[in-house]
């Protein structure tokens, strides 16, 4: 999907697999700003919509958007993800971009192209606490093994069993509750 945005941040076109990514209806499509295209929930929190509300500043898009709108140089790229919820459904949707600015007839314009990341995002996050739930596991094993050895060396030199198996249940069982 590729935007065309303009120096005051309105799309000025779309492409047709932008429409079809966001669900768009077929219309003008310079009555819209990124939020719009993203069914952002921050963009109706100031009146004057996305890019302004209280929230904005802590968009990536946003930011690389301004920073390329700010930039003197032509030709300039700037690369990065964005996650916004969306609206009507407060799920997260991840978006990784490329913007590149130029100017036409003296005026600055944004292309953007965009792409979906909201399920590599997803699938990485699930990943991402599987892995952690398989380091905790192996954690405790090392642990409780480690208590084993302990309690086989100390019978293995001593000779009051009865005091260490007793010490020993009462280590295991506070070690099989972390």
């Amino acid at each position: 999907p590729t935007l065309i945005i303009d120096k005051n941040r309105n799309i000025i076109y779309c492409n047709n697999a932008a429409k079809k990514e966001f669900d768009l209806p077929n219309i003008d499509s310079s009555k819209y700003r990124c939020g719009d295209y993203f069914s952002c929930i921050n963009k109706g929190r100031d009146k004057k919509g996305c890019g302004y509300s209280d929230k904005c500043s802590e968009c990536e898009f946003n930011n690389s958007l301004l920073k390329a709108i700010a930039s003197e140089g032509e030709h300039e790229e700037l690369r990065g993800e964005s996650t916004f919820r969306v609206k009507t459904t407060k799920e997260l949707f991840g978006v990784r971009y490329i913007l590149g600015s130029t100017r036409v007839d003296g005026d600055k314009i944004i292309m953007a192209s965009i792409e979906n990341i909201t399920q590599q995002k997803e699938e990485k996050d699930d990943l991402s606490a599987l892995i952690k739930d398989r380091k905790e596991a192996y954690r405790q094993q090392v642990l409780f093994g480690s208590a084993i050895n302990s309690i086989a060396e100390s019978i293995k030199v001593s000779d009051n069993h009865e005091a260490i198996l007793e010490t020993a249940n009462q280590v295991l069982g506070e070690a099989l509750q972390l």
